[in-house]
């Protein structure tokens, strides 16, 4: 026979237990993990591109999963969060992790350190016929011009984010920028953005040892202090 204090006690012990299993499964943060700004980013060793999921072609879903990745001193992915979205896509979100816990990077080091990092990696899924879903790396930057603020928006207190998708040539130049969409779009923002960008210069990115052609999102902030 269970006495009734013996039946809530089980129903305790497995809440716990459950709990103990969920917080387990979370990586810890490291206290010395360093953040890197959208400009700087660690060499990608190997990748592996995502399997873009049967379920996701069949409803025709597409777009890009924003992720936050936590390498360590080895450059192995030991953490990986997928960063909120206007419009979250479960389906490609999952692919998206499964493939990025799997790419590897160069130790990155700072004063000759190897440190453990976080920072931002965007996934790309297109249903565009033969194309696979396209990792977007940034390059490294040789030379940055910092926006204006836009004297009319600081008068109206206008600040935020500006995503640019960046085009750049095989010699790191500039070739196409454009702004990609958001639900409250900022026209004098913008402007200063793309004006800033195009004088940019990167370095030439190289994949499989051959220069290539490479497009990439940049995040510009404006922030009245």
């Amino acid at each position: 026979m269970e006495l009734p204090w013996e039946n809530k006690m089980k129903k305790i012990f497995l809440i716990c237990a459950t709990v103990g299993m969920l917080a387990a499964s979370v990586p810890a943060a490291s206290e010395n993990a360093v953040r890197l700004d959208a400009q700087k980013r660690p060499k990608i060793v190997s990748k592996v591109d995502p399997v873009y999921p049967e379920e996701a072609r069949k409803q025709k879903i597409q777009g890009v999963v924003e992720m936050e990745a936590t390498i360590n001193a080895s450059g192995d992915v030991v953490g990986v969060r997928v960063l909120p979205t206007p419009s979250p896509q479960p389906l490609l979100a999952k692919a998206a992790v499964a493939a990025l816990r799997q790419w590897k990077y160069e130790p990155y080091r700072i004063n000759g350190k190897a440190m453990t990092i976080i920072f931002n990696v965007s996934i790309t899924f297109s249903l565009q016929e033969d194309a696979p879903a396209v990792s977007r790396e940034d390059p490294k930057v040789v030379k940055m011009v910092n926006p204006e603020y836009p004297k009319e928006a600081a008068k109206q207190g206008l600040q935020g984010v500006v995503k640019i998708e960046v085009t750049i040539d095989e010699k790191g130049n500039v070739a196409a920028v454009r702004v990609l969409p958001e639900e409250k779009p900022q026209p004098l923002l913008e402007e200063a953005a793309l004006k800033a960008i195009k004088q940019w210069k990167f370095e030439p990115f190289v994949r499989d040892g051959k220069v290539v052609r490479l497009t990439f999102d940049l995040n510009v902030t404006f922030v009245l202090q």
